[in-house]
This record gives structure tokens, sequence and C-alpha cells, in this order.
């Protein structure tokens, strides 16, 4: 018959250590991927923002409204300026920033139109 090598398993100190490294990183970085989903908590406002900016673009550049404005869209405040882009006085800059209540940007808009019946300064 076949006799079983015995043999005792000696553990040194070295392998409780690489699997406490092991577990503190991944703790480590299940943390770090919560702290940054919780960061990110305001991504529907964001969105809104987004949607409401290309929206007054959108109806400055058809309803030809190159005023400076503010104005208050869904408990967003937007302010949009026009200027000229160049002393030809045929471009015009869109400029559209959104705020929310603590008066923090939440997004941008520039847009730059070609006007041919806006000459006047």
């Amino acid at each position: 018959m076949v006799e079983l090598i015995k043999y005792r398993l000696k553990a040194t100190i070295l392998e409780p250590m690489i699997a406490l490294m092991i577990i503190m990183f991944s703790i480590t970085s299940a943390f770090t991927v919560v702290m940054m989903a919780n960061n990110h908590n305001n991504i529907h406002q964001i969105a809104r923002a987004d949607a409401s900016a290309d929206k007054v673009l959108y109806h400055t550049i058809t309803e030809k409204k190159y005023l400076n404005e503010e104005l208050k869209i869904d408990g967003l405040k937007i302010e949009k300026s026009v200027e000229w882009f160049d002393k030809t006085n045929h471009l015009l800059k869109i400029k559209i920033l959104v705020y929310d209540n603590k008066r923090k940007i939440l997004t941008t808009r520039q847009s730059v139109i070609i006007s041919d019946e806006f000459n006047g300064k």
C-alpha cells in the first residue's frame, strides 16, 4: 500500500499580512466607489440645467432675441449675454450660464452665429 506523505504546513507571518493587505485594498476600493457615487447626487439638476441651456439657446437663435437677459426656469437662474465676436459686425457670440440657488455654475453654453440683420451696435 502506498503511504500518504504527511507533512505539516508551516505558515509564516507573511501569508496573514498579504491577506490583510488584500482585504484593506478591497475595503478602500469599495469606500471610494461609494463616496464618488454620493458626490454626484445632483446629476438630475445638472441634466435639467443642460436642457434649460439648450432650450434658451434654441429660442434665442430661432426668435432672434439677441438681448442680454436673466431668466428663471425650473428654479435655475440663467444668464444670457450676447456680444459681437468680431469687428465686422457679422458674428455674434451667445454665452449662457446656468446657476443653482447657491450661485454655483451648473453648466455653460457658448455659440457663435452669423447675424445678417442685426448690424447695429
